[in-house]
Order: C-alpha cells, then sequence, then structure tokens
C-alpha cells in the first residue's frame, strides 16, 4: 500500500512544471485542492539553458508575486542570469531575516481552488525549464 505524502503532514513536491522562459507570461504550477490549504515551502528551478536575463515571479494574486517578488520574498522579481547552462538549479525558500514578522509573512497559506503561478516578467533563456513546486497540504 503506497502513501500519498501530499495527504499527511509531509512536505512534498506538489508539481513539476515545464515553463518557458523565453516569453514573458503566466504558466501555472498548481491548484489547490478541494478542501485544502497549502504552504510552499520551496521551489526548485532547473535550467534547460543559458537562462540569460529572465526574471520570475510566483503567486496567486493578479500580479503573481504574493510568494516571491514585490508582494512577497525579495521584495523584487528574482534575476536568474546565474543559471548559465541546462542542469544548473536554484533552490527558492523563505529565509528567517532581521525581521521576523516579514519573514513569517512570506509563508502564505492558500485556499481551496487558489492558482498558483509563475510569472516570466522578462524573458531569456530556453522554452524548457523545470519547476518543482514543494509545500504541504492541510484540511481547511
Amino acid at each position: 500500500m503506497s502513501i500519498d505524502l501530499k495527504e499527511t503532514s509531509a512536505e512534498a513536491r506538489l508539481s513539476t512544471t515545464t515553463v518557458a522562459f523565453n516569453a514573458a507570461g503566466q504558466t501555472t504550477l498548481y491548484t489547490v485542492p478541494s478542501g485544502k490549504t497549502c504552504i510552499i515551502t520551496k521551489v526548485i528551478v532547473v535550467a534547460g539553458a543559458d537562462c540569460v536575463d529572465a526574471e520570475i515571479t510566483i503567486g496567486v494574486t493578479a500580479s503573481w508575486d504574493n510568494w516571491l517578488g514585490a508582494n512577497g520574498m525579495l521584495g523584487a522579481n528574482l534575476d536568474l542570469d546565474e543559471l548559465d547552462a541546462a542542469g544548473e538549479y536554484c533552490i527558492i525558500s523563505p529565509t528567517a531575516d532581521a525581521d521576523p514578522v516579514a519573514a513569517a509573512s512570506v509563508l502564505t497559506r492558500y485556499t481551496a481552488g487558489e492558482v498558483i503561478k509563475i510569472d516570466v516578467t522578462n524573458s531569456g533563456g530556453g522554452a524548457t525549464n523545470t519547476v518543482h513546486l514543494f509545500g504541504l497540504l492541510q484540511d481547511a
């Protein structure tokens, strides 16, 4: 009998999505299931090619930036220009800073039906990048 970690209190990979960084726009990463809430714990971006000057945000607001971006972690778009070749990756996760209240506010709890998207705000790079979304699902 297998256990679906997404139905326990363990952190799990919630989705794996191919995202094009060569064109600006949004790509859906995950939709929170009915009866659940979701806390994103980290995102891993694996480059399909040199990401050049690609910049991203992640979230559910109209500007898709309330987890990572202007209204979330970092307070700005994340520039992926350090990912210079296929297979290079970065792990994006909330970190404590000098203000624990600000750090805690990054972990927004998303509710059933909310659609978590990645927004390529500045294009650059290839079309075959992989984004892994990790988090916790809890009963609503």
